[in-house]
């Protein structure tokens, strides 16, 4: 039988779960700063190893978290004529007596002359996976300086926010001091806005971006997004260009994924291949593909000679966008 939530049953019966569930019904299925100012979530550097955090509400599938501002981390020196990427993160995690819990900590990449970021946890924590890791910044360093902090969170902003970004009003109360006012000529406005975003809207509702990140897909890494049977067709996958530890925004190549594909071999494994400009180089990706989660593999960050001869190198493509069609 169906659980009432937001009701007086006589006895406590709403979870953390029950709150965990609504909150990614409303957000969303991934991990999100919530903030209509995402350039205020900060990290300061101390000194040359302390990351000193701002105060920021996220919410990793589901699961509210509150950073503060005393949230602090220590970046691990670096080394002499070496590049290093470290990702801070918000960690989630679960003993075995069920007790859940958060940190703020840094998962430390590999010194190279050409780095690349290190792989974070991506548990599905509402299917009961005890560890997951939030990318909040990118921190690169140098030889022993940082040279570079940026803030690599996915923003979901306020409805009223959203609410303006969609109409493009403003409400009466930044007008008039507590004072709502709606004359004729407004409404019409209202309708005529309404009418201009009905295409927007429908394409939105069409074409729904169910994914965003930048992954390699590697053995570690797994994505979990809205049911592909609930699509209209099935999914978009987008990648593009990687390089210098940047997600670039050119070389974007897409593949189509049938629902009915997902539905008849839910689970197995796709894939895609990829090549930069006048065919110099290969990447290819193998993708395990179920109705809600998308899986990668050890050689989708690899990079060498097949024995046909062909070079490969699988790391200069990341997987960008999921799109529902």
């Amino acid at each position: 039988m169906p659980k009432i939530i937001t009701a007086h049953t006589g006895t406590p019966h709403i979870t953390a779960d029950d709150v965990g569930a609504l909150l990614k019904a409303a957000i969303g299925n991934n991990d999100y700063l919530l903030s209509d100012t995402p350039e205020t979530f900060t990290a300061t550097l101390l000194d040359n190893n302390t990351l000193q955090l701002s105060d920021a509400e996220v919410v990793l599938q589901g699961t509210h978290i509150r950073i503060q501002a005393t949230d602090k981390v220590t970046i691990e020196q670096g080394q002499n004529g070496m590049k290093r990427i470290d990702f801070v993160v918000c960690r989630y995690s679960k003993d075995d007596n069920g007790i859940e819990s958060a940190e703020v900590a840094v998962v430390k990449g590999t010194p190279s002359a050409s780095p690349s970021a290190p792989a974070v946890v991506q548990g599905d924590i509402r299917n009961g996976e005890t560890l997951h890791e939030m990318p909040l910044f990118r921190v690169e360093i140098e030889g022993f300086t940082v040279t570079s902090i940026k803030n690599v969170c996915d923003t979901v902003n306020s409805l009223y926010s959203a609410l303006q970004s969609i109409t493009g009003l403003q409400t009466q109360s930044e007008k008039h001091t507590n004072s709502i006012m709606v004359s004729n000529v407004q409404i019409a406005g209202v309708k005529r806005i309404a009418e201009d975003n009905k295409t927007r809207l429908n394409t939105i509702y069409n074409n729904k971006l169910l994914w965003s990140g930048a992954y390699y897909m590697n053995g570690s890494q797994s994505i979990t997004i809205p049911a592909i049977s609930n699509q209209p067709n099935g999914i978009i996958l987008v990648f593009s260009d990687y390089a210098n530890g940047t997600a670039n925004n050119w070389d974007f190549q897409s593949f189509v994924v049938h629902k009915n594909t997902v539905s008849k071999h839910n689970g197995s494994g796709h894939r895609f291949i990829m090549t930069t400009a006048l065919l110099s180089l290969f990447c290819t990706k193998y993708l395990y593909i179920s109705n809600t989660k998308i899986s990668g593999h050890e050689n989708n960050s690899k990079r060498g000679t097949a024995n046909s001869g062909v070079k490969y190198e699988n790391t200069r493509f990341v997987l960008r966008y999921v799109i529902g069609f």
